[in-house]
């Protein structure tokens, strides 16, 4: 039999070294997933930690908004406006006698109670919380066409000027005041209109009703 031929030194350095380069290659290849994956987790940290902070803050602006709203209601149920009780004036007495009852020193509380009660509606809303609407049909803003001028009560429109100027529901413009007054005059007016015409078509449509029987 013949002896199986021996490898060489050489030639097993050979095999080593292909060995040793293949272990390194695959070592390089781990140590390359390992660098992308550890850059995988910290971008999913940062960008789980960004919006953790952005629900975070959203969270405190929400509880910031509420903590100012139940400051205000709690502040509103303590305390309470002056003067509220005088209104709405129902009557050209009533009027006169608020007109006459205003001065610098009640001038402040009167202009927090009219904000108080007129709220987030503004003026044109609210005027008729203030004045009644069945008295503000006598009137217009000049005192024109048979009817009488808001504008002669100095001091009432003093206060209502005061109140539309440091509403913050439409950050309101002092030059566009009595355009207000005027739109809130001319609702009520074109309101009260409809309400009699509504009125009447019901009163004829209930006449009508009871000749056919």
């Amino acid at each position: 039999m013949s002896s199986k031929p021996k490898k060489s030194k050489h030639s097993s350095s050979t095999d080593i070294h292909i060995m040793l380069e293949d272990i390194h290659a695959d070592l390089q290849k781990i140590k390359e997933n390992l660098v992308k994956n550890q850059k995988e987790v910290e971008e999913y940290k940062k960008s789980m930690f960004e919006k953790i902070e952005k629900q975070n803050n959203g969270v405190c602006e929400v509880l910031a908004e509420h903590s100012v709203c139940l400051k205000s209601i709690v502040s509103s149920f303590w305390n309470t406006p002056k003067y509220i009780k005088q209104f709405p004036i129902k009557s050209e007495e009533e009027l006169l006698k608020w007109e006459d009852g205003i001065n610098e020193e009640n001038k402040d509380e009167m202009v927090k109670t009219l904000n108080a009660i007129m709220g987030e509606k503004g003026l044109c809303k609210g005027l008729p919380l203030i004045i009644h609407k069945k008295l503000l049909l006598k009137y217009n803003l000049n005192g024109t066409h048979n009817k009488k001028g808001l504008k002669f009560f100095k001091n009432v429109m003093d206060v209502l000027f005061l109140s539309y100027t440091s509403s913050s529901v439409n950050k309101c413009e002092p030059n566009t005041f009595e355009k207000e007054i005027r739109l809130a005059l001319r609702k009520i007016k074109n309101r009260h209109f409809k309400d009699a015409f509504d009125e009447k078509k019901r009163e004829m449509k209930k006449n009508a009703d009871t000749t056919a029987e």
